[in-house]
């Protein structure tokens, strides 16, 4: 090349060549694309939690909630009824007497021993099942502090 011609391209990009950085196109989209997915759990991570906020604070799950307390307390009104007519009824109060009779009785055996025994063993059972149960549900948490929106 001459002072008086013009450089050509090919002249330029080797002169040039080492004082321009070049990135490589898929480096960068491989770190937009990275980017954009972190972004993207975040953001799902986030819709998730409030959802679920959403949920636990709605109307429908406090209903839900009464719903099952006005539930729970009938089934225990039901059963306290049914155990007094069953109490108060001729029939129980003719195995009540037997049962005082009985144990007048069996005092003196082994068969009362036995008999509590195996009813402790029975209570304590279905004690350590109701235990399982209340584990197996999750404890109520309290409403956290509102979040700036």
């Amino acid at each position: 090349m001459t002072d008086d011609q013009t450089p050509d391209v090919e002249d330029i990009k080797i002169r040039l060549g080492d004082e321009i950085p070049v990135e490589d196109e898929t480096t960068y989209k491989s770190q937009t694309e990275e980017s954009d997915v972190v972004d993207e759990l975040r953001n799902l991570g986030q819709q998730f939690a409030n959802t679920l906020r959403a949920a636990w604070y709605s109307e429908e799950r406090k209903q839900f909630e009464q719903e099952m307390r006005e539930g729970v307390q009938t089934f225990a009104n039901e059963v306290d009824k049914a155990v007094k007519d069953i109490t108060a009824s001729e029939t129980a109060q003719k195995a009540k007497a037997e049962a005082e009779d009985f144990k007048s009785k069996a005092d003196v055996s082994d068969v009362a021993e036995k008999t509590r025994s195996g009813l402790a063993f029975g209570l304590r059972r279905f004690s350590e099942e109701l235990s399982k149960l209340a584990d197996s549900f999750t404890p109520v948490e309290k409403q956290p502090p509102a979040e700036d929106e």
